[in-house]
């Protein structure tokens, strides 16, 4: 009899883990919160069969693992078009792909601009990742780039991506985005090309799980697991009513509806603190694994 296992969290990892899983022989069977696979990835139709990205996702050209992937389940599927990076200002959009973008961006005088050039061009000379992890990008920025430039730009892209934690973000992850972009285009290229499929990215986690389908596999959407449990050897997973997807994630259910389902092996693919609750804080380390004598469970990488 195969080896059963449970993966929490139908987005892009959890759903390539499964594949993965279900070939080489494993039971599978996911667990997803929302009415509908791909997690961050995911889409609402705004008209029958046409999808819209809930969040804005592209592919580099060296993201081969998942260009793979479009080859093999959607051929065809992907689209390379040149990168049209704007900011709205002004009642404008002003281009800032490129250094002449920087020099020509109105809403900033032009101390201002030259002050962010320099500024970023320190940044990516930079090789000391490690210790920018302890920096706040935030902090550097207003530092290096001065207030206006911060309120100009900076801010309003960082709070747009991160919210409330857009004072917390380490200058590591700036530093990258712009090594990224640099290395993949040629340190002397002013523009890049950026890939997106047909039909949204969501497109790509429902062929995933059609092929684990195909395979045996299970996939349940609309089932927000709430509880891990330790039981004969392996585990007990405990699922929340229907509907659970429309409640705020943290005042979830404590204890399920009632339906179960059982694993040897789980794999969480969730944010670390959902990963904890449905596990009463029993998970061990990144690095350890909590197992019993015929099941584990992985820790979460969210």
């Amino acid at each position: 009899m195969p080896r059963r296992v449970a993966i929490v969290g139908a987005g892009v990892t959890g759903l390539v883990a499964g594949r993965e899983l279900a070939r080489r022989g494993f039971s599978v069977e996911l667990y997803e919160r929302w009415p509908d696979v791909a997690g961050q990835a995911s889409a609402f139709e705004v008209a029958p069969g046409v999808w819209l990205e809930r969040y804005y996702h592209h592919l580099f050209p060296s993201d081969r693992e998942m260009i793979a992937l479009h080859d093999e389940l959607l051929p065809g599927s992907l689209e390379w078009h040149r990168s049209s990076v704007g900011i709205y200002a002004r009642r404008r959009i002003w281009p800032f792909v490129s250094p002449r973008d920087l020099l020509a961006y109105g809403p900033l005088a032009p101390l201002d601009r030259l002050r962010l050039g320099l500024a970023i061009l320190r940044l990516v000379g930079r090789t000391d990742w490690e210790r920018m992890d302890d920096i706040a990008a935030l902090g550097w920025l207003r530092a290096s780039c001065g207030p206006r430039a911060v309120e100009t730009v900076w801010l309003p892209l960082l709070l747009g991506k991160f919210g409330d934690d857009a004072a917390d973000v380490p200058l590591a992850w700036l530093w990258s985005k712009f090594v990224l972009r640099r290395r993949l285009r040629g340190s002397g290229s002013t523009s890049e090309r950026l890939g997106y499929p047909r039909g949204s990215f969501r497109a790509i986690c429902a062929a995933l799980s059609d092929d684990i389908t195909r395979r045996g596999g299970r996939v349940h959407v609309d089932r927000e697991v709430v509880r891990i449990e330790e039981r004969d050897g392996g585990f007990v997973i405990r699922c929340a009513d229907p509907g659970a997807y429309r409640r705020p994630l943290a005042t979830a259910p404590d204890a399920g509806d009632g339906r179960e389902g059982r694993a040897d092996l789980v794999l969480l693919t969730t944010p670390t603190f959902v990963t904890r609750r449905s596990t009463r804080g029993r998970i061990a380390p990144p690095s350890c694994s909590c197992s019993s004598s015929a099941g584990r469970t992985a820790p979460s990488t969210g």
